[in-house]
Order: structure tokens, then sequence, then C-alpha cells
């Protein structure tokens, strides 16, 4: 199990000691394309235990804050539910496979709304799911029925320097899509009872919350997400509804706020609580990583890849640690 794990790692070629690693990576060069060995690759699909999500034609990847989100997300008592921005499909296929709820997941790219709509179609939940290409503020204007739910992993960079991969631009930045902008369309498509449910960093988090106070949505729980025990918060899932619970007095009730660790304070290892919540989606999850951050630190730089072997180990220690937010433990 071992050596199946680190082959199957992007980073192997690098780490791995012996003659034999030469032709291994002679080997994975030549049928995966390995461009560059510290850049982390992500896989072209994600196996989870009831279904699968190809992702080689889409500009964003399965990463573990959406994961989170699809799991987390209350939706027991809904029954059409849309997902803005459904990129390869992850949170409508996450959300089917514990309610009956029809699904509309709406992708403005062309290519990952086509993939989108594979994953859904090849799911056990096929006839539940519908991928609608299109922007979500062009769909607005259809008057779809309202939905009991609408959950979102929006793009959020503003200001941002810009890469040469324009369809990764619009999955990242918030130019095709803004705050103010979503908040109007979740005015318009939830149900009075009904809740949106919407992962942001923290400072976008807190801008979110104040345009939505204006059009009478309140922010009713929060979940704050951190990569380890010990850390900063990096994402945050926040819940709005329209009635929001009040007090007696007519003010708003206390938010709700819980936190979540990823990974213990030395990031060896899943906590407790992010295994549960995901033990009904990832298919292997593994509390310890596949290979302990301390095997990386003690190498020796001789059996590191040529070139300036002090800048490779820096840049590969560096990549190891946050890659696992895009490798991470599912297949």
């Amino acid at each position: 199990m071992r050596g199946f794990v680190l082959w199957n790692h992007p980073l192997t070629p690098i780490c791995n000691r012996g003659g034999r690693v030469s032709r291994l990576r002679r080997a994975k060069r030549q049928s995966s394309g390995i461009c560059h060995p510290t850049k982390p690759m992500p896989n072209d699909y994600f196996q989870f235990k009831q279904f699968r999500i190809n992702q080689d034609r889409c500009a964003m990847k399965v990463c573990t804050d959406s994961c989170v989100l699809g799991a987390y997300a209350d939706v027991r008592h809904a029954t059409r539910i849309l997902d803005i921005g459904t990129g390869t499909g992850l949170l409508a296929l996450m959300l089917a496979q514990r309610t009956d709820a029809h699904i509309d997941a709406v992708e403005i790219d062309k290519a990952a709304a086509r993939q989108a709509a594979e994953n859904a179609a090849q799911s056990p939940w096929a006839s539940r799911i519908r991928v609608v290409e299109n922007s979500i503020l062009n769909f607005a204007q259809t008057r779809p029925a309202p939905y009991d739910c609408i959950v979102s992993n929006p793009p959020f960079f503003s200001n941002y320097l810009k890469g040469q991969n324009s369809r990764q631009n619009a999955a990242l930045h918030n130019d095709t899509l803004q705050l103010a902008g979503l908040v109007r369309v979740v005015q318009q498509l939830l149900t009075p009872q009904g809740k949106f449910i919407v992962l942001l960093p923290p400072h976008e988090s807190t801008l979110l919350a104040g345009l939505c106070a204006e059009t009478g949505l309140h922010k009713t729980e929060q979940l704050r997400l951190h990569d380890c025990v010990g850390g900063k918060p990096i994402r945050v899932i926040g819940g709005f509804s329209f009635s929001g619970d009040t007090c007696l007095s007519g003010r708003q009730a206390i938010l709700q706020t819980a936190d979540l660790h990823i990974r213990d304070a030395g990031k060896q290892q899943y906590t407790d609580e992010f295994a549960r919540l995901l033990q009904p989606y990832y298919l292997h999850l593994r509390r310890f990583f596949c290979f302990p951050y301390q095997i990386m630190r003690n190498a020796p730089l001789k059996n590191l890849h040529r070139g300036n072997r002090r800048t490779h180990h820096y840049s590969f220690v560096k990549a190891f640690r946050s890659g696992f937010d895009v490798i991470d433990d599912l297949v």
C-alpha cells in the first residue's frame, strides 16, 4: 500500500531514494507529462464512495473546502436546490447523495458545464440533477421556480493579478459574478423560508453579510474552517435566511458560530471532527497522510532533483506542505 500511495503522489519523483527512482521518474513523466518537479498536480478524477468526479476539463478542481461545504450544508427539508457555479458538479452530487431534492446546477464555463453534466449522468441521481450552461445572472432572468436552498462557492478574488489561463481567472476572480450580483440573484430565487449557504474567505464573508443585511437576508450561522488546530480561519461557510431567528424582543438572535479544524497542530493527520464530517463521502479517509513531513525535512539534498538543490528543497517543502489542499487523500 505504501508503494502504491507514493507512486500516485505527484511529488514522488524527487523524494524517493535508490536507483529504481530514476526509472520511475522517467516513466512517470512520459505517462503524465509532469513538467516541473516541485508543482503538485491534481488528479484527473476523484472517486468518492457513491460517485466519481472527472475534472480534466474543468479549470477549478476538487478541493477540501468545497467538500466541507457539500458535507456541512443543511438540506434536510429542501425539495429544490440551486448550485451557483457548480464547476465539476461536486456540490450538486454531494447534496444529491443525502437528499431527494431536485437540483439545478448552473455553470458559466462551457467545458466545465459539459463535464459536470457527464458526472451527474454517471451518478445514481442523474434524474434529479440538471446542469445548466449559463451565467447565473442570465439564468435568474428566466424566472425559474424559487428554491428552498441555494449553495455556492463563488469566485471571490477582486483587484488581484491574474494568470494566463482565462478560464481559471473566471473561476477565481469575481469579474463575472460580484458579491452584489450574487445577493440580488439569491434575493430573487430563494423562497421566504429558504436558506442561502455560501463559502468565502473571512473578509469576503463579512462583506457579503453586510450586503445581505441590506436586502433582508440575515446571517444565522457560520462555520469557520481552519487548516490546522491553532491556525487562523481560512474560509467561512455562512448560512443566511430571510426570516432569521429572532428573540422575543424582535432583535436578531446571537449568531451561531462553530469551528472546524482539518488537521492537527502538526498537520500530520486529520482531526476527528473532520473525519466524521467527510466519512460518508471519502472513499479512503486515512487519518495519517501518505508521506510525513519529517521525511521530507530530513531528506538529503543530494537525492533531490538536479539543479539548484537548496532552492528545489525549499520549493519542494513549501509545495508539499500546501499540496494536500489540492491532492488530499480521496483516491
